[in-house]
C-alpha cells in the first residue's frame, strides 16, 4: 500500500485534525476510495447491533450538518445554493427510483457538496471577470478539499465520493479525476445536473440567470457529453411536469452588468 493511501487510512482510523490531511495534498482517485469504502466497511461490521449503527449514522449527519452551518458562516451565498441543490438532488433521486433513505442521504450529500469552497479566497470565489487560468485551477480544488474534509472527519464514503466527483463530466473531460460514463458514482451524476441547473437559473457576480427554458436548453445540449443522458432526461421531464419547479433565490449576489452578456454567453462557473 503506498504512501498516499496509508496516510488516508490513519487519518480514518485515528480522526487525527482534517487540516493536516488537507496539508499534505493526497491524491485521492477511485483506487483509494475504494480502500476508504472498505475500511468503512470493517468498521461497521465491527458494531454490534442497530443501535450502534443508527448511532453512526445519526454521527454522520450531525457532522455533516455541522459543516453546512459553517458554509452558511463564510458563504451565504454558497449556503443559499446548496439548499437548492440539495432539494433539486433529492426530487431527481426519487423520480429515478431512489428510496427517501438514499434521497435523504444525496440531499445531506448535497448540502456539503461545495464544502470545500470555504478554503477559496473571496477574491477568487466571487470574482466578477472571468477567472485567469491559475485561479481556475484553484476553483478546480474545491471537490478535493471537500472530500478530504470529509474523510478526516470519517463520515461514510458514500458522501465523500458524491463530493469528490461532482464536476466529473459523462465524456471524461470534467475534474478532478477525468472518470467517465458509469465510472462516475450515481451520486454524483445526479448531483451534477442539479449543481448545474441551480447555477444556471441563479445570478452570481459574474452572470445574470437565465430563464427556465434557456437552462432547460443548456441542460439538454449538455446531455451526453456533460450530463448522463438518462439523468437529464429524468430532470428535464421533471422541470417540464412541474410548472414551479424552480426554487427561488433568496439570496442575491449582484452582477457586474458591463461583464453580464460575456459571461452568460461563454461559460458556466461551478
Amino acid at each position: 500500500m503506498n504512501n498516499v493511501l496509508c496516510s488516508i487510512e490513519v487519518s480514518i482510523e485515528s480522526h487525527f485534525d482534517f487540516f493536516s490531511l488537507i496539508s499534505k495534498g493526497a491524491v485521492l482517485n477511485m483506487n483509494n476510495i475504494d480502500a476508504i469504502t472498505n475500511l468503512y466497511t470493517r468498521k461497521e461490521q465491527s458494531l454490534q447491533g442497530g443501535q450502534a449503527r443508527f448511532d453512526r449514522e445519526r454521527e454522520n449527519k450531525h457532522i455533516l450538518l455541522s459543516f453546512a452551518n459553517s458554509i452558511q458562516e463564510r458563504d451565504i451565498v454558497t449556503y443559499d445554493h446548496s439548499r437548492r441543490v440539495a432539494t433539486y438532488a433529492q426530487r431527481l433521486a426519487r423520480y429515478v427510483g431512489w428510496s427517501r433513505r438514499d434521497a435523504r442521504d444525496l440531499a445531506l450529500a448535497a448540502l456539503v457538496h461545495d464544502l470545500g469552497k470555504t478554503w477559496i479566497a473571496n477574491d477568487i470565489l466571487h470574482k466578477a471577470d472571468t477567472l485567469s487560468d491559475g485561479e481556475r485551477k484553484t476553483m478546480e480544488r474545491h471537490p478535493l478539499i471537500g472530500a478530504r474534509i470529509l474523510i478526516g472527519c470519517d463520515v461514510h464514503p458514500f458522501y465523500v465520493e458524491t463530493v469528490l466527483y461532482h464536476h466529473e463530466a459523462w465524456d471524461g473531460r470534467g475534474y478532478p479525476s477525468g472518470l467517465k460514463g458509469e465510472e462516475i458514482p450515481l451520486s454524483a451524476r445526479i448531483l451534477t445536473v442539479a449543481d448545474v441547473y441551480d447555477v444556471l437559473t441563479s445570478q452570481r457576480p459574474y452572470k445574470a440567470a437565465l430563464s427556465k427554458d434557456a437552462a432547460r436548453e443548456r441542460l439538454l445540449s449538455g446531455s451526453g457529453a456533460s450530463f448522463d443522458p438518462m439523468i437529464a432526461r429524468a430532470f428535464l421531464n421533471l422541470l417540464d411536469s412541474q410548472p414551479h419547479f424552480t426554487l427561488p433565490q433568496r439570496i442575491c449576489a449582484i452582477p457586474s452588468t458591463a461583464k453580464t452578456a460575456y459571461h452568460v454567453a461563454s461559460s458556466v462557473r461551478l
